[in-house]
């Protein structure tokens, strides 16, 4: 079972959306749009799990005082299938607490958390409608199955060396993907090359398999060949598993420099 966390919208807020909804359907010319009840605001993706009981006992000691959200844009992930239109949300310290807070009960319940990356962008895309803080940062979870038999691979000295001697932190600066990285096509959340690097050499070995179910345009797989590992890369959209193919075989035959 696939489950994830997340808020009900009062119904004032489920109302203005589908109000924005009914006033896009006109001009689709197919598509499936979401019913009002399934509106919400994810908190946490777990995944695929049975452990559905342990995730309620991790939700039941979640508490927080109300406070306010507000909307902050919307825009819409590029798909061959068909484009999808999203809300955002603007940055909110009270949202974030109570994210980190479900992520806290359900490590305690056996969803076992090694650290909570922060990647933090030099050049973030500009904020268009000047009502809150500009989104700056993304979040990178590395977690393991929480029992006694599994063990996790971290290479400490690697990390070390690549951060000029010192400890490695968990707060990670860089730019947006290069131009130079989409040279094959455009994916519209594309990560940059060096972020998979970091993630990749710290976290397997040589030889290893690396498995994403969710692809895109290939970067994790790129890193994954560069740095002589297998991959196995999966997605739902026949355009970007094309540019993933385009990507890795550059890197493969040696005709792209690195």
């Amino acid at each position: 079972m696939r489950l994830f966390v997340a808020l009900q919208l009062e119904d004032r807020v489920k109302d203005a959306l589908i109000q924005f909804i009914d006033s896009v359907r006109p001009h689709t010319q197919e598509g499936r749009f979401s019913h009002r009840e399934n509106l919400h605001l994810t908190l946490s993706f777990i995944g695929e799990t049975g452990k559905v009981a342990q995730a309620k006992r991790a939700l039941h000691r979640v508490q927080a005082e109300p406070f306010v959200i507000s909307t902050a844009g919307i825009g819409r992930f590029r798909r061959s299938t068909g484009d999808i239109l999203w809300a955002g949300v603007a940055k909110n310290a009270q949202l974030e607490a109570l994210a980190q807070q479900v992520r806290q009960t359900l490590e305690q319940e056996g969803f076992k958390i090694i650290n909570n990356i922060t990647w933090q962008k030099t050049n973030p895309p500009p904020n268009l409608a000047c009502r809150c803080f500009t989104h700056s940062t993304e979040t990178i979870l590395w977690a393991r199955k929480n029992d006694k038999k599994s063990r996790h691979f971290f290479n400490y000295q690697k990390m070390k060396e690549m951060n000029g001697g010192k400890q490695m932190k968990d707060v990670w600066t860089g730019s947006l993907t290069k131009p130079s990285e989409k040279k094959e096509g455009k994916h519209p959340t594309q990560k940059p090359e060096y972020l998979l690097e970091k993630i990749v050499l710290a976290s397997t070995e040589e030889g290893q398999v690396i498995l994403d179910p969710f692809c895109g345009s290939g970067t994790t797989g790129v890193e994954a060949v560069r740095f002589g590992r297998k991959f196995i890369g999966i997605d739902i959209c026949q355009e970007y598993l094309e540019i993933s193919k385009k990507r890795l075989e550059k890197v493969a035959d040696g005709r792209e420099r690195f």
